[in-house]
């Protein structure tokens, strides 16, 4: 089977993709090599996001040491790494990565921390599920209101909003090894972007992620809603947990941002109207589908 993951970074984060690289070197340890993994990433050094000719740190700094870090990952791994200035955010590449050639797609943001058991148990997960389209998702620490709950590990159920703050990210590791571990299904799709998940490739045949969303924004949500549609399953991996880095590992983290120039972000996020509009036309799509497919019957 063919894995993809999808990672998009700025210049800032190329720390950050060192971290997770290196992470999933030690990940390549527990993977079967009849499964293919591909690590497809891309950076972004066009003059529309920094002002090179402004900076201290100069645009060759991170386009070496992301070609290093590839060279890295190239030994464990078959690597997809560019630079490509018409990516330029994450929403582009995730629509991007939908056209190319895999069975399964993960979706992985750089602030995203997680243990070097997770992708070997998502992919051994995938191998019990024989749904064509499904959502796979490890579970979380607390985050934000009980909506969540429904993937939140059940020892920090009752750990306030803001745990991230001061959770041990590097005690995943241990966390998740001594854990037990069970494959559940959720009763409705529910994720955040880039938290580790998983989807068939059927997903994106079935939903495309609309042009209109730019860069930025919306396409989580979107894919979610579209997946409760459409019925599509969700399995969550419990006894795996993930977690956006928080205060622990934020301080003095953006010490590159001082010696480059960042340009106003080019993003124009489309309005909630205009989301909702979107999403009301892939509904009348689906039905009009639905509507001729039993009319042919």
């Amino acid at each position: 089977m063919k894995y993809r993951i999808v990672l998009y970074i700025q210049a800032w984060e190329i720390d950050d993709l060192e971290r997770i690289i290196r992470h999933l070197i030690l990940s390549s340890y527990y993977i079967d090599s009849n499964d293919t993994v591909i690590l497809d990433v891309t950076l972004n050094v066009s003059d529309v996001l920094i002002n090179w000719d402004s900076s201290s740190l100069n645009k060759d700094y991170f386009i070496d040491k992301f070609l290093y870090i590839k060279t890295l990952a190239s030994q464990y791994y078959n690597v997809e790494f560019d630079m490509n200035v018409n990516i330029q955010g994450c929403v582009d590449k995730r629509r991007d990565a939908n056209l190319k050639s895999h069975d399964f797609i993960i979706w992985l943001d750089p602030d995203v921390f997680f243990s070097v058991y997770t992708l070997p148990y998502l992919i051994h997960s995938t191998k019990q599920i024989t749904d064509v389209r499904y959502v796979l998702s490890p579970q979380i620490i607390k985050y934000w209101d009980s909506s969540w709950d429904c993937l939140t590990y059940h020892k920090f159920l009752h750990e306030p909003a803001n745990h991230r703050d001061y959770f041990d990210m590097y005690s995943l590791d241990d966390l998740v090894n001594s854990t037990e571990k069970q494959l559940v299904t959720n009763n409705q799709v529910k994720f955040a972007g880039g938290w580790f998940n998983l989807f068939t490739a059927q997903i994106f045949r079935d939903i495309e992620i609309p042009k209109e969303f730019g860069s930025y924004g919306w396409e989580d949500l979107y894919v979610m809603i579209c997946c409760n549609y459409l019925k599509i399953q969700q399995y969550n991996m419990q006894g795996v947990i993930v977690s956006e880095i928080g205060n622990t590992l934020l301080n003095n983290k953006n010490y590159h941002k001082p010696y480059i120039s960042i340009n106003p972000m080019p993003y124009n996020k489309i309005s909630e109207k205009e989301f909702k509009l979107t999403v009301s036309k892939f509904i009348k799509v689906h039905n009009n589908e639905k509507n001729n497919f039993l009319y042919s019957e």
